[in-house]
């Protein structure tokens, strides 16, 4: 039950926040997960519902900024909020925006890879690394097909890959970026990408299609049919290798096995999710 609450929240968390930011302020008496049991949640708002409040922050009362489109937590403790506005980093008290001067700015997406480093995409700038407090740029010089970054995700390996909006790129353990040169992703407008514990990378485009890679390589490229709702987003299922959770433009949140392909039979009718 509490995968499918984990995954069906980090489905609502690709459509990013752009009005407000709500933290949840858990009363329970447990210790919040570490990075290695992030598959949990801390708190089922579902089934428990009575033991968490909610406070809603904005420009108003503390965020120095109307829109979060993105929030990460690192080891140790901190909350960090992707805005246009900049990095904004909260203590669970306060809220302090990032000196922007050094070019981390108008920020669309985070990552927290399994080293506990803080990986930063911009609108306009690329993708940066931040470690020890010093930040590292990669942009089209470097390999890049566009400076807007739409989304980041690591695998097993160490590799991490950045999503623009003309293409993937991919960076090694040794902080040489690749650009993936496959002509059916060379230049794909990256919408969403998640990583599952098999090193296997998932992908959505604009279009609403869906690709997988490995290493660097295209797996395989599902792409819909016109009668076909768009996939908005996807997240495997950390249980069952070879099953991923992914929405839909109609709202629709379904369970999948990979081995069987996408076609139109099997995405037109709703999988039955296992409670």
């Amino acid at each position: 039950m509490k995968s499918i609450h984990w995954a069906y929240n980090r489905i609502k968390l690709g459509a990013r926040c752009a009005a407000c930011l709500v933290f949840a302020a858990v009363l329970l008496i447990k210790p919040m997960p570490s990075f290695a049991d992030a598959s949990e949640p801390a708190v089922d708002p579902v089934r428990d519902n009575d033991n968490y409040t909610a406070v809603v922050y904005d420009n108003t009362n503390g965020l120095p900024s109307a829109e979060a489109n993105d929030i990460v937590q690192t080891s140790e403790g901190f909350i960090w909020i992707a805005c246009y506005a900049g990095l904004v980093r909260y203590d669970g008290n306060t809220f302090e925006r990032l000196d922007s001067t050094n070019g981390v700015n108008s920020i669309s997406c985070l990552y927290v890879d399994s080293n506990d480093r803080l990986w930063i995409g911009t609108n306009d700038n690329g993708v940066a690394l931040m470690e020890g407090g010093e930040f590292r740029f990669w942009d089209e010089k470097d390999g890049l097909s566009s400076s807007k970054i739409n989304d980041i995700t690591g695998d097993a390996d160490g590799n991490i890959y950045v999503g623009t909006t003309e293409g993937i790129a991919m960076i090694s353990s040794d902080m040489e970026m690749t650009p993936l040169k496959n002509r059916t992703i060379k230049d794909v407008y990256v919408e969403t990408m998640v990583s599952d514990s098999d090193s296997l990378v998932y992908g959505t485009t604009h279009e609403g299609n869906v690709f997988i890679l490995r290493d660097g390589n295209l797996v395989n490229y599902y792409e819909r049919e016109k009668s076909e709702h768009s996939i908005g987003c996807v997240y495997p299922d950390r249980k069952r290798p070879g099953w991923i959770y992914y929405g839909t433009e109609d709202g629709g949140v379904y369970h999948f096995n990979l081995k069987s392909g996408f076609n139109s039979a099997l995405l037109l009718s709703r999988a039955a999710l296992t409670l």
